[in-house]
């Protein structure tokens, strides 16, 4: 009991962190998914946090290009499980609390069952399919989500399927296209925002689990870590939930949805532009997105519609548009609904049907 005591002193000494506050942490059980970039420093500060029982799920092994952000590896690792050796460098850090190594991949078939066994789950992981898998499981289970992602010098953090219920396919309800996206190996990612990334996921984690301070339930955290700028945004909840339903007041279905949203197609657009009359491009996809193709519209993200609505215009004709129009059709649907616009119109198709026009 002293040596805890000793151990966890700093966390007692905070303002408002007492001994059930430490004891919450000792009685937690948490599952990370992925022991890369954003899992290192999540495992390493929960392990030291005295987290009770720490799950690790990942079925891969450490590769030379793994070195520059996972720093519990080092050189002489390459090629073995990124388990085994995680496991070893965490019972280092923290050799009285539990382990639970998952070597496998997440599937719909195993991940209900392994996610039951946990109070708080942290998706860790670096491809769509794994968010939306969890995204759903989680919130079946009614089981809380952090989750964290980064893309060369921007990072995100927001927590799902807490209090709000909000949920990640509300923030991003159509999976990109196989291919579309680069991965880090393409579009490359700067070490230290991944560590950056996952300690404030695990001070999120620490956060939820005992009561502490104001979680990111419901909200976002968007780091630019090149300028160093960080803003909070809150959570759509006009965006597709699971099965691609419509959360918005009158209950819409995808069919009155449709109808109550003008459309101009791609040819109608492109003569549009060339009339020279007076209108407003709005681009609702990711920055990821316009970085790699857009047709100069305004970026202003799905997500961050209702934060900055009044940057959109409403005395000329608006257009807003995403990939294939899906998005665009929700963030119109809002600012009819919410605001009371009456002058846009979804591109149809999206930049995808515009692009293949030209």
């Amino acid at each position: 009991m002293e040596d805890e005591q000793a151990r966890y002193s700093r966390h007692l000494s905070l303002p408002g962190f007492t001994e059930k506050s430490q004891a919450l942490l000792a009685q937690a059980r948490v599952l990370v998914v992925g022991c890369g970039g954003l899992g290192h420093p999540v495992l390493q500060y929960l392990a030291a946090s005295g987290v009770g029982l720490l799950g690790i799920a990942d079925s891969d092994s450490i590769q030379t290009t793994n070195l520059h952000r996972q720093i519990l590896f080092r050189e002489n690792d390459i090629g073995l499980s990124k388990l085994d050796i995680a496991y070893k460098a965490l019972k280092q850090i923290n050799s009285s609390i539990q382990y639970r190594l998952h070597q496998l991949k997440l599937n719909s078939q195993n991940a209900e069952q392994l996610l039951n066994e946990y109070d708080l789950v942290i998706d860790c992981s670096d491809n769509f399919p794994t968010r939306y898998l969890l995204d759903e499981a989680c919130g079946d289970l009614k089981k809380p989500l952090i989750h964290g992602s980064v893309f060369r010098f921007e990072g995100r953090v927001a927590l799902f399927h807490g209090n709000s219920g909000k949920t990640y396919r509300a923030v991003y309800p159509e999976p990109p296209e196989s291919g579309t996206i680069p991965n880090c190996a393409e579009g490359g990612v700067l070490g230290s925002l991944a560590g950056l990334t996952g300690t404030i996921m695990a001070t999120e984690a620490i956060k939820w689990i005992t009561g502490i301070g104001d979680c990111l339930d419901g909200k976002m955290l968007i780091f630019d870590c090149l300028n160093m700028r960080f803003h909070q945004i809150e959570l759509p909840t006009v965006a597709a939930m699971r099965n691609e339903q419509i959360n918005i007041k009158n209950k819409s279905t995808q069919n009155e949805l449709k109808n109550m949203i003008q459309e101009i197609s791609a040819a109608e657009f492109k003569a549009l532009r060339e009339s020279g009359k007076k209108h407003t491009l709005i681009d609702v996809r990711e920055p990821y997105e316009f970085e790699e193709k857009n047709l100069g519209g305004i970026l202003v993200p799905l997500q961050e519609i209702p934060q900055r609505h009044s940057e959109i215009p409403k005395d000329h004709e608006v257009i807003i548009h995403c990939r294939s129009g899906v998005r665009s059709a929700h963030a119109i649907a809002f600012l009819q609904q919410e605001h009371g616009y009456d002058n846009l119109r979804n591109l149809q198709g999206g930049i995808i049907a515009y692009l293949k026009n030209q």
